[in-house]
This record gives structure tokens, sequence and C-alpha cells, in this order.
């Protein structure tokens, strides 16, 4: 469904064309990069607000609601040469959301589909936890925030039989509106990185990605407290609380399900 979605998303853009749109150039991005396009020297991106014509043909070509209007495309390029296009899809599964790569090739044909967790790992497998009254109790106590839902996706990545580590996606309200991100942990529970899925506040109240990586390495010891070791943001209070919370829920979670060994 969702690739059918990106493929319409990408014929819908380029037979509008870009008008008004908020174009920026992205070098070195090296995860990105091995995601997507590993053969790529640069990538482009390129943020469009669908028209009411525009979201009607997309999901009467993909057969699939659109989660939003707001649209991301990555161009990857050697050079000069267009090596494709890129879509980041967030959606529920049940209940519960995920987020992947699809990757098309300059033709508009699917080149490769990711989950977006662990770009060196050969599998990814998830396990769906419900949580009991204790250990959502237990959960909010250690992160000092609210859980969104008891329903809780565990994503493992592994390369052959080493576990490289955990993910979780948190979803949450910004302001009024939704932001998704993914919660990366080495096998040790510490954040091994933060990566931005969906942002649908104004980009103005969006952090700067190398604001993210302050988070890098930290554990529940740490206080991750904005003010205190996490720097704020100008402007940007609220997505900086948001994030620092959702950052909060992820460590704990990772203690009450799996250091814990619960379940």
């Amino acid at each position: 469904m969702s690739s059918r979605r990106c493929g319409a998303l990408l014929l819908v853009a380029l037979l509008w064309g870009a008008g008004g749109a908020d174009a920026k150039v992205f070098y070195s991005r090296e995860e990105a990069l091995a995601l997507a396009f590993p053969d790529a020297d640069r990538i482009a991106s390129e943020t469009l607000v669908l028209e009411d014509e525009q979201a009607r043909r997309v999901e009467e070509l993909s057969r699939a609601e659109l989660e939003s209007r707001l649209v991301r495309i990555y161009r990857g390029f050697r050079g000069d040469e267009l090596l494709g296009y890129a879509f980041i899809d967030v959606h529920n599964v049940r209940t519960l959301p995920e987020a992947f790569l699809v990757v098309l090739n300059p033709g508009g044909d699917v080149r490769s589909l990711r989950l977006l967790a662990f770009h060196d790992a050969d599998r990814t497998e998830s396990e769906t936890v419900v949580l009991a009254d204790e250990q959502a109790r237990r959960v909010e106590e250690l992160s000092r925030a609210e859980l969104e839902s008891r329903l809780v996706r565990i994503y493992r990545g592994y390369r052959g039989e080493e576990l490289l580590g955990y993910a979780f996606i948190d979803v949450h309200n910004v302001r009024t509106l939704p932001e998704a991100f993914l919660v990366v942990l080495n096998p040790g529970g510490d954040v091994r990185s933060l990566r931005l899925l969906a942002f649908h506040e104004p980009q103005e109240y969006m952090p700067p990605e190398r604001w993210y990586a302050q988070f890098e390495h930290k554990t529940l010891e740490d206080s991750l407290r904005l003010g205190g070791d996490v720097h704020g943001i100008v402007g940007a209070t609220l997505s900086a609380q948001a994030t620092t919370r959702g950052v909060r829920r992820a460590l704990a979670l990772y203690q009450v399900l799996l250091q814990d060994g619960q379940p």
C-alpha cells in the first residue's frame, strides 16, 4: 500500500511541479546515504504541501488514504546524475505506528524498501507488547511522561546472529499537530540515534538536525531535563520538550520490558 502511495506522490509532484516549495540540500548525511543512495554524493530534499486536486489524485492512484498533505521528496545525486527518489512513509499497522523508507529509481519503479532503524542490519524483527498496569505505571514513573498508549512495538536489529540494538517509534503531539521520531538504542540501552520521521507543525518549530545528536549515549541515569543536560532551542521550546519526553519514554520502556525481563 505504502509503495503505491509513494509512487503516486512522485507522479503528482512531478506533474504539478515544485512551485512554492521549501528546498534544502543536505551533504554527507551518512545514514541517509547508506539507507537510500549509497552511491550518491549529495541528497536534496524538497517539502511540498499538496493541493486538493493533488491529494485526491494521489489517493486515487494509490488506493490508500494520505496521512498528511505535507510531503518531503528526497533526490539522490552523483555529480549531476539523478540516482532516484525517496519518501519516508509513517503509518499505523493495526494500532501501532511504523515508518520505512521507499526508494525509487529515476523512472519511478521501487528500488528498495527498508524499515528505518538499523542501517547496518540484515534483518529487523518486531514484537508487540501490551503493558500491564504495573508496567505502565513504572514506565510513566521512570520517564516522567504520560504514555500515549499501552500498546508498544519493540524493534530489534540483527546482523547475522549479532543483536545490534532496539528501536521504538514515539508519536505524540507537539502543540496541536503530531510528530514521530525513531529512538534507536544500543544493546546496553543507551541512545544510539534519533531520527525524525514526520513533523507536521510549522517547520520553524522543528529543531535543527544537530540538536538531536546531544541525546546520543544518554540513559535514564542522566537527568534528561530541558535546560539541564538537554540544551533548549529558542522559539522551539515545546518541540524540544516533546522530544525529550519521548526519549525518556523509550529508555523507560527498555528498562521495564527488556532490562527487567518483563515480559
